[in-house]
């Protein structure tokens, strides 16, 4: 193929670049997760431990490189929420740059090493997800740079830097550990046939650093695998898994391009196809049995880069550079159309929308920062105890000591029994006998404490609310707050003594029943 000018494929760079940035300025946002590993990272640069509830050590996170990072970064003066955006951002720059590094792949003077790049940079799931406060990236950079190494150094290497990268990529999300296996596969058939000094040198570099950490969580915590596993994966949900991926191939059409994946893995005798493509099946599998995510498409992401750079080397086994222009043309139209389609700005199957994650980070973290100044203005007590379902911003900002109703950042609620399937990752719900051991004078039954203080509002987010016991309503600096309480009427009214009832309202939302 005819090697592009050194300035087009300059001006490519930029405008892919420019492409990229206008993605994730579009869908930028700070997730109400992410805030969930910003309170660990605080409680750490403190000196406080690992920790969500000082004192208490449950381990409500599942990336350990990312809180440590996060919390060098807060050690120096960064705020989290900057950090945490920029670190995303840049990681999901050089995954695009990385692409090119792969071996038996089209480098940047080829037009159609461009195709996986532009691809990411036009996808909705890629550049949302660079942003939003969590480590999805950090881990798609991680894994890349680990299969980069696995694919490029040398058999006779003698600490293999793919092992340290891999264990890196593990202890950014534990999922690393799967695609740790793929490599360990196939480095277990190159022992097979007399390789096997490799393997072993790999193994037990990859197996000391994961493992170390394996110990010590198990001596901090009490559990070998984290408290976040334990709530949201109660058991294989085959079907969910399957409808996750359906939506994925609804949006962006991606089971029409199957055929193209496979042909480089079928018709080249290099190693890189086979192993990127074991990598995605490994994952698409890990995705079906555990029910898919929450959020749209996050577990994608990490496997993105290698879905389109298998696509492209599969137009480039084909005949004719029209035909293959044509074809590396519809795949861009599709990642476009599918990024644009109108029907997956609302939550779909139980799976929030990248909109939808930001609306409700956004409101959270408004409420959050208001309910901050009441507490530093002696509006509202210090020493509350709260239980929430979104357990980011609002347990971030306020400090209070918090109980996640999805069990999180609690042992008991994490390990309880689900009765019946619902939402990914949100099955296990702590039950309001638990909630009122735990003295929880503040039970956001409401998703969202704050109100503007109209009345209509109030018993239209009441009436359609699942919870259907006594709620509370005070008028607070020009808004109402809004809530259920497992507290005695005595040590309700010690709490808020300073605090009046909404007007009107107020004895009817307390006669609503026997509790949640």
């Amino acid at each position: 193929m005819r090697r592009l000018p050194l300035a087009v494929a300059a001006l490519i760079a930029l405008t892919v670049l420019a492409v990229y940035g206008r993605g994730v300025a579009r869908y930028a946002s700070l997730g109400d997760d992410a805030f969930i590993s910003f309170r660990y990272a605080r409680h750490l640069a403190d000196g406080l431990g690992l920790v969500f509830n000082p004192g208490e050590r449950v381990e409500g996170y599942t990336n350990f490189l990312w809180v440590v990072m996060l919390a060098l970064g807060m050690r120096l003066g960064l705020a989290p929420e900057l950090l945490s955006n920029l670190v995303g951002v840049a990681s999901g720059a050089l995954v695009l740059a990385a692409l090119f590094l792969l071996p038996g792949g089209r480098g940047p003077r080829e037009l159609l090493g461009w195709l996986a790049p532009a691809a990411l940079a036009l996808s909705r799931t890629f550049t949302a997800w660079s942003t939003g406060g969590l480590e999805t990236q950090l881990f798609t950079l991680a894994v890349i740079a680990a299969l980069l190494a696995l694919l490029r150094e040398p058999d006779t290497a003698r600490w293999p830097v793919s092992a340290w990268l891999f264990a890196l990529a593990t202890l950014v999300r534990p999922e690393g550990a799967l695609f740790a296996g793929v490599a360990l596969l196939f480095l277990a058939a190159d022992a097979v046939r007399g390789r096997l000094v490799r393997l072993v040198r790999f193994g037990v570099v990859y197996g000391g650093i994961v493992g170390a950490h394996l110990l010590w969580r198990h001596h901090y915590y009490g559990f070998w695998l984290p408290n976040t596993f334990y709530a949201k994966v109660p058991g294989l949900w085959l079907e969910q898994g399957w409808a996750y991926v359906r939506l994925f191939h609804d949006d962006y059409r991606i089971g029409w391009l199957l055929p193209l994946m496979a042909l480089p893995v079928v018709r080249r005798r290099e190693r890189t196809p086979r192993v990127l493509a074991a990598v995605v099946l490994a994952q698409l599998a890990y995705v079906v049995a555990i029910g898919g995510d929450r959020f749209e498409f996050r577990f994608f992401v990490v496997i993105l880069p290698y879905v389109y750079w298998l696509i492209a080397e599969g137009i480039h086994e084909l005949p004719g550079p029209w035909f293959r222009a044509a074809l590396a043309g519809l795949v861009l139209v599709a990642t476009q159309l599918g990024s644009a389609r109108p029907e997956a700005r609302v939550t779909r199957i139980g799976v929030a929308s990248v909109q939808d994650c930001k609306r409700y980070g956004a409101r959270r973290q408004a409420d959050g920062q208001a309910l901050r100044a009441l507490i530093d203005r002696g509006i509202l007590p210090r020493g509350l105890r709260i239980a929430v379902g979104g357990a980011g911003a609002l347990p971030y900002y306020t400090d209070w000591y918090t109980v996640d109703v999805f069990g999180l950042n609690d042992v008991r609620v994490a390990h309880q029994p689900v009765e019946r399937r619902t939402v990914p990752g949100h099955e296990r719900v702590a039950p309001a006998a638990y909630l009122a051991e735990k003295q929880v004078g503040l039970w956001d039954v409401l998703d969202g404490p704050l109100l503007p203080p109209d009345t209509d509002v109030l018993w239209q987010r009441v009436e359609n609310a699942d919870y259907r016991g006594p709620i509370r309503c005070l008028e607070l600096a020009g808004r109402y707050l809004v809530f259920a309480t497992t507290l005695p009427e005595a040590a309700h009214r010690a709490l808020f003594r300073d605090l009046a009832a909404c007007p009107a309202d107020g004895r009817r939302l307390d006669d609503r029943g026997a509790g949640g």
